[in-house]
């Protein structure tokens, strides 16, 4: 019983360990949007993470008076998470959907996640 211990033990803290490797030095991002005009907006999602993967944000854009309008994917539509590198940037023009905006947008907050396999969160 003692030898099985001596092999499986450390298979299994390698394991464990490429795993919190994994996701330490795996992708990580940071987003900036910016308002355009009533409709459009700017955004740049850098990698500043170890690791490539697909990228996939949500945007909420408040008014002038910090309220709430709307939280949307950004950028919008399926299959529309960018691929980046380690250190790659995407860089975009987009538009909002005319009906989920209802007051003039004064900033945006959002916040990226990994994709490891496109339409599917890592697990």
């Amino acid at each position: 019983m003692k030898g099985w211990l001596v092999v499986v033990t450390p298979l299994v803290l390698g394991l464990a360990g490429f795993g919190v490797y994994h996701h330490v030095t795996g992708a990580r991002f940071e987003v900036q949007m910016t308002p355009l005009d009533p409709l459009g907006y700017h955004i740049e999602i850098m990698n500043v993470g170890g690791r490539p993967s697909y990228v996939r944000c949500q945007a909420t854009a408040f008014d002038a008076a910090g309220r709430e309008i709307f939280t949307e994917p950004a950028p919008p539509g399926p299959g529309a998470d960018p691929y980046l590198e380690p250190g790659e940037t995407y860089r975009s023009d987009d538009r909002i959907p005319g009906e989920v905006v209802t007051r003039p947008i004064a900033r945006f907050e959002a916040t990226c996640s990994s994709v490891d396999y496109p339409g599917k969160l890592p697990t």
